[in-house]
């Protein structure tokens, strides 16, 4: 997946029409010139791609309330990153985004949370509050609350998923603190085209 299109369009929220013109004037820049960084760099292309700190700061608190299968793939990316890529995730549409607070958490999983109602919505759809899952193991974890999850995220052949047993309870400052990390490991993950031309 290119780092421009997840800085750009995917956390950055930007025009994705834009993309693809700038994509077509990279491309046209590399046809025309024998060596297109030069003009890559006299261009302005790259400064409307978000720097990191505002990219690792966006991830960190972005909402995902819709999850794409271009998010899927970032999280995909990240477990293979965080996970030294013990376990390759070759067909993808097997692969199943989670929820570990629900995004209908039940009164019991609220109360493990130590969540109401009306706090619930702004941590659910956090990065930090998603994982993956093979087969159908999400369908049958559905609603349910965290201290039920954890087994089935034990057995998991998914290191982001496996990981969560470290934690007993799965609470607002755990999500906040995991949405953090993987902002910080998607920073090197998907760096800026700046630092892959090394200018």
């Amino acid at each position: 997946m290119c780092a421009i299109t997840v800085r750009y369009s995917i956390i950055g929220e930007k025009n994705p029409n834009r993309l693809e013109r700038m994509y077509a004037e990279m491309c046209n820049k590399i046809r025309q010139d024998d060596d297109p960084w030069i003009a890559f760099r006299e261009s302005s292309i790259f400064n409307e791609v978000p720097e990191d700190e505002e990219f690792q700061l966006r991830l960190a608190k972005i909402q995902i309330p819709n999850v794409t299968s271009a998010w899927r793939e970032v999280l995909i990316q990240l477990n293979k990153a965080l996970g030294g890529g013990e376990v390759r995730l070759d067909r993808p549409s097997r692969v199943h985004v989670e929820h570990i607070l629900s995004q209908h958490p039940r009164a019991t999983a609220l109360t493990e949370a130590g969540l109401s109602q009306d706090e619930a919505p702004a941590f659910v759809n956090r990065l930090g509050n998603l994982t993956l899952l093979l087969g159908r193991r999400n369908q049958q974890l559905s609603n349910r609350p965290f201290s039920e999850k954890r087994e089935v995220y034990g057995n998991s052949d998914v290191f982001l998923t496996r990981e969560l047993t470290k934690v007993d309870r799965w609470t607002s400052e755990h999500i906040d603190n995991r949405s953090h990390r993987l902002a910080e490991a998607a920073v090197a993950l998907f760096p800026h085209p700046r630092q892959i031309s090394n200018f």
